[in-house]
């Protein structure tokens, strides 16, 4: 089972829960991603979790959740008491999360569309590292709303409303070779784990 770190955090505890209530014998693994879909066709692992996009024909997958987007400040930033205000939140700087190897055109396009002259000041893959750089300065970020409500627990982080961005969706999918259902122990655990979400 491959997902990555960030999405592991939100998943992995309540896959290991469900896993573990059927089939207690198994060895959960959670070893790092290099390439998920020529990992998942070529049967070096088994499952992955994410939010990628897929176009080999040999792996299929069914979506798990459906998160919303939010843009999120630092506790106290003087941005939450301006509304949404566009132009204020243009000016300010912006962390821009770079999904890796995904294919997000659309969402990319329509969140440009909504704050066409945003200042990105930084860029990362590492959600982490988003959400601490932005408990830590005047930077906002935009992350699925399951990603805030982890984090903030973590950091002093809060969401900016901004309507238009909140109706944004993400999907989270469970991804693994369609030939990998002949294994009843495997199919078995892709279907605990679809009935767990």
């Amino acid at each position: 089972m491959r997902p990555p770190p960030s999405v592991g955090a939100l998943v992995l505890p309540v896959i290991y829960r469900a896993i573990k209530t059927h089939y207690p014998q198994l060895l959960l693994r959670n070893p790092p991603i290099s390439d998920a879909e020529n990992q998942l066709s070529q049967f070096q692992t088994d499952l992955i979790i994410d939010n990628m996009f897929c176009t080999n024909r040999t792996v299929q997958h069914h979506v798990l959740f459906t998160d919303n987007m939010v843009l999120i400040c630092r506790e106290g930033n003087p941005l939450l008491s301006l509304g949404d205000d566009r132009e204020t939140i243009d000016n300010a700087a912006h962390i821009l999360l770079l999904p890796e190897g995904q294919n997000f055109s659309g969402l990319r396009q329509r969140v440009q569309e909504m704050f066409p002259d945003r200042q990105i000041s930084f860029t990362s893959y590492n959600i982490l590292t988003i959400a601490a750089l932005v408990a830590n300065s005047d930077m906002l970020a935009i992350i699925p709303s399951r990603f805030y409500n982890l984090f903030s627990r973590c950091w002093p982080l809060e969401k900016l409303p901004f309507p238009s961005l909140n109706e944004e969706q993400i999907d989270f999918s469970i991804h693994y070779n369609k030939f990998s259902l002949r294994d009843p122990i495997l199919h078995g655990v892709i279907d605990v784990i679809r009935n767990a979400f």
